[in-house]
C-alpha cells in the first residue's frame, strides 16, 4: 500500500516556484554576460590585430620579381621574441613570411582574396598557446597576398577565469540574499492567513466566536462569507434549542392532565410510562435553563458544569442517597457548545445514576495531547458480549430499568462530532465511560 504524501503547503510552493525563477534567472544571466565578455573581449582583440595589421602593411614592400620586403625597423619588437604571443604571416603568390616569434613552428597557410577575412582560432599554437588569428586578402603593388596577424589569448582567459569566479562568488551571495528576502517577504505576505489560522483553531475551541475582519482585500469577502455561514449555523441551532424547550415546556400541560385522571383511574403502567416522561421533561427544561444565552461555541470549563449539574440530579435521585466523588481541574476548559456539553455529561451522568449502588466518581485529566474524562459507578456493570453494542439507539442493558436507550448513543453522537472518542469498560464492580479529546 502506498503512503499518501501529504501536500506542500502554501509558502513551500511560492518558496520553491521563486528559487527555481531566481536560479534560472541568474543562470541566463550568468551566460549572458558570458558571451558579452567574450565578445567584447574578441572585439577588442581584433582592433589590436587590424592596428598591427596596418603597421605590417606600412612597413611591406615588394622587389622586382614580386619578392617580399619588411622593413624590421618598423616593427614592433615583439614579433621578434620567440613565443612572444605576437605572430604574422604574410603568405605571396610565390613564398611565404613568417615572424621570427614562431621559432620554426610549423604553420598551415591561409588564402584569402583580396578584400577577404576572417577570424579564426588556432587552440594549439606555438608554445602550446591558444591564438585568435585575423586573416586578409590584400593588393599591392600589383601583388595579391594574404597578411595572418595572431595573438595568444592565455593573458586574457586568465583574466576571464578569474572574473568568472568573482561573478559567480558575487552571484550565488546575491542569490542566497534574494533567498532570504523572498523567505522573508513571503513570510509577511502569508501571515494573514497565518492569523486567519490560528483564529479558525481559536474557534473550533470555542475561544473566540467569529473571524476578525482585518484581513486583507483578497481574503475579506472569504472571511465575511464565512462569517454569516457561521451567524446563520449559530441562530439555527439555537431556535432549535429554544423550540426543544418550548416543546418540553407545551407538554407538562396534557401530562399534568394525565396525573389528574389518573388520581381517579389508577393505572400502573400508565403511571409509571408518565414519570418516566415526566423525568425527561424535567431533565430537556433544565437544560435549557442552564443553557442560558451562551453563544454556541464558546469554550466551557468542565468543572463549572459539573457545579451546575450535580445538584439537578442529586435532587433527582435524593432517595438513592448516592455520592459524587469529583476530581477535575478547574483549569480544564472544553471546545465544545455549552448545550451540546450538557447534553453530553447529563445523559453520562444520568445513566450512572440509574446503576450505581452508592458512588459515582468523575475524573478529569489535562494530558499534553489533549485532555481525559471518566465518569464510572458502582454498579453490575455491563456484560462483555453486550459492551459495543451500548451506544447503539434503542439498546439497553437491562429492559427492566427505565429509561429509552437513547442515553449512551446521544453522548457518543455528540462526542465523535467534535472529534473525540467514547469508549466502554467494566471495571469489576462497576462501569466507566471513558472519554479522550486529542
Amino acid at each position: 500500500m502506498t503512503e499518501t504524501r501529504a501536500p506542500l503547503s502554501l509558502h513551500q510552493r511560492l518558496g520553491r516556484g521563486f528559487a527555481l525563477a531566481l536560479l534560472l534567472l541568474l543562470g541566463l544571466q550568468y551566460l549572458s554576460v558570458e558571451w558579452a565578455m567574450r565578445h567584447l573581449t574578441q572585439n577588442y582583440l581584433v582592433s589590436r590585430l587590424e592596428h598591427d595589421q596596418e603597421t605590417l602593411l606600412l612597413a611591406l614592400d615588394f622587389q622586382v620579381g614580386g619578392i617580399l620586403l619588411l622593413d624590421s625597423s618598423r616593427v614592433s619588437p615583439t614579433f621578434q621574441r620567440p613565443y612572444s604571443g605576437h605572430y604574422y604571416l604574410i603568405q605571396s603568390l610565390s613564398l611565404s613570411l613568417a615572424s621570427r616569434s614562431f621559432w620554426n613552428h610549423p604553420i598551415e597557410p591561409t588564402w584569402l582574396e583580396a578584400g577577404e577575412s576572417r577570424v579564426s582560432r588556432w587552440a594549439d599554437g606555438p608554445a602550446g598557446q591558444p591564438l585568435l588569428l585575423l586573416s586578409r586578402g590584400f593588393e599591392k603593388q600589383g601583388q595579391p597576398f594574404t597578411l595572418t596577424v595572431a595573438e595568444d589569448l592565455s593573458p586574457l582567459e586568465r583574466q576571464l577565469a578569474r572574473f568568472r569566479w568573482l561573478y559567480a562568488s558575487v552571484s550565488l551571495g546575491m542569490l542566497l540574499l534574494l533567498l532570504a528576502l523572498q523567505r522573508l517577504l513571503l513570510r509577511l505576505g502569508l501571515r494573514p492567513l497565518s492569523q486567519l489560522e490560528h483564529e479558525i483553531q481559536a474557534l473550533e475551541k470555542g475561544q473566540v466566536q467569529h473571524l476578525s475582519v482585518g484581513v486583507p482585500r483578497e481574503l475579506s469577502s472569504l472571511v465575511l462569507a464565512f462569517n454569516r455561514l457561521l451567524k446563520q449555523m449559530q441562530a439555527r441551532l439555537q431556535r432549535s434549542r429554544e423550540s426543544l424547550g418550548d416543546l418540553s415546556h407545551a407538554l407538562k400541560r396534557p401530562l399534568t392532565r394525565i396525573y389528574q385522571l389518573l388520581e381517579t383511574r389508577p393505572w400502573p403502567e400508565l403511571e409509571h410510562e408518565a414519570q418516566t416522561l415526566h423525568h425527561l421533561i424535567e431533565q430537556e427544561l433544565q437544560r435549557a435553563r442552564m443553557a442560558g444565552a451562551s453563544p454556541p461555541g464558546q469554550s466551557q470549563s468542565l468543572a463549572e458544569i459539573l457545579d451546575e449539574l450535580l445538584p439537578v440530579l442529586k435532587a433527582l435521585y435524593a432517595e438513592r442517597e448516592l455520592s459524587f466523588v469529583v476530581d477535575v481541574p478547574r483549569e480544564l476548559r472544553i471546545g465544545m457548545d455549552r448545550e451540546d456539553l450538557l447534553e453530553c455529561l447529563g445523559n453520562l451522568l444520568d445513566n450512572a445514576c440509574k446503576w450505581a449502588r452508592s458512588q459515582i466518581q468523575v475524573l478529569g485529566q489535562i494530558q499534553a495531547e489533549g485532555w481525559v474524562l471518566e465518569i464510572c459507578d458502582d454498579g453490575p456493570g455491563c456484560p462483555s458480549e453486550q459492551l459495543m453494542q451500548l451506544t447503539q439507539r434503542g439498546v439497553r442493558a437491562d429492559e427492566q430499568t427505565p429509561g429509552h436507550g437513547l442515553g449512551l448513543a446521544i453522548a457518543r453522537r455528540i462526542v465523535e462530532s467534535y472529534g473525540g472518542k467514547l469508549m466502554l469498560e467494566n471495571t469489576a464492580p462497576g462501569f466507566c465511560v471513558r472519554i479522550a479529546w486529542v
